[in-house]
């Protein structure tokens, strides 16, 4: 099923739908007897603004499988005009108590197969974390986040497990909400499967928060991360969670570095969040399932026990 947030045209759409169903698509031919709007209908939600909305209406409305609807965990999103710069979002509505998106190319040699497989396996996390090309791989953020330290260098060596809390933050992160299942299946962290690599670790223990903030953006530009979001590890980070930062704007960072600026008015934000769900946010963010003001807004948990372990 496909939602056109961004009120493509209706001719435009279409289109779509036949390149995504093209019957060169050998993954499509379990489909292909059938009509177009019935193999994959665009479904209607004119009051739906953002994703989030759309996700919150097709949990509501389509929730279980039926001819219109046959697998109503995953739907396409047209949330972006853009289509050949921007991609096609595939959402799964129900990832753990949440939602999880991946942005990828529109091809018919490779979306619906995907989404076919996903169907069939269920293996959501094997496409979240392992695109086959290097095309897929541009709509993923792949050593994008930074994640700043401010503890001490010589904070180390927790329970003999040579871990520091930064080790297991990191862990945590790339692992996400997946570290819930691996924890099902394995006690010991050390043995994770490896995670996203999504994140970049950065020992800052010397700088202040205002220095980063001010210097981020430039760092990103040396090492093409993201210059609009990153992460800190701070002395509160156990008891209220990391601290989620938006930089200044490219204009405001030389103001903020002078410290001239209150930071009201040069577009940076902060909030904290902990648990599992601190390694979704930026990516979700940055893939568009939600805005930076959606994310301030997700339910946080607790520290999981294999982190606490590292954490004491």
């Amino acid at each position: 099923m496909m939602y056109n947030l961004a009120k493509m045209q209706p001719e435009n759409v279409r289109g779509l739908q036949e390149k995504l169903l093209s019957t060169e698509n050998i993954a499509g031919v379990w489909l292909h007897e059938m009509p177009l709007d019935e193999r994959f209908p665009v479904a209607q939600a004119p009051d739906c603004k953002t994703v989030k909305d759309t996700i919150a209406h097709h949990r509501q409305h389509h929730n279980t499988s039926t001819l219109d609807s046959p697998c109503p965990d995953y739907i396409f999103v047209l949330d972006r005009e853009d289509i050949a710069e921007h991609g096609i979002l595939l959402v799964n509505v129900k990832f753990y108590d949440s939602a999880d998106a991946v942005r990828m190319p529109l091809r018919h040699d490779t979306t619906l197969a995907i989404y076919a497989m996903i169907q069939i396996t269920g293996d959501w996390v094997e496409l979240r974390d392992q695109p086959a090309d290097a095309e897929e791989a541009r709509f993923r953020p792949v050593k994008k986040f930074v994640v700043y330290s401010l503890l001490p260098s010589s904070a180390k060596d927790f329970q003999g497990s040579n871990k520091t809390p930064f080790d297991a933050i990191m862990m945590l992160l790339d692992q996400g909400l997946f570290c819930e299942v691996q924890m099902e299946y394995n006690s010991d962290p050390e043995t994770f499967t490896p995670g996203r690599d999504y994140y970049v670790p950065v020992l800052a223990h010397a700088q202040t928060l205002s220095h980063i903030k001010s210097n981020h953006r430039t760092l990103a530009a040396h090492h093409n991360y993201d210059p609009n979001t990153f992460i800190v590890l701070d002395s509160e980070w156990k008891e209220k969670g990391l601290l989620f930062v938006r930089a200044p704007t490219a204009a405001a960072a030389g103001i903020t570095a002078e410290g001239d600026n209150d930071g009201e008015t040069d577009g940076s934000d902060e909030f904290r969040h902990k648990g599992p769900k601190c390694g979704e946010l930026l990516n979700w963010a940055w893939t568009g399932l939600m805005s930076w003001e959606e994310a301030k807004e997700e339910r946080e948990v607790e520290w999981p026990e294999w982190a606490r372990k590292w954490m004491a």
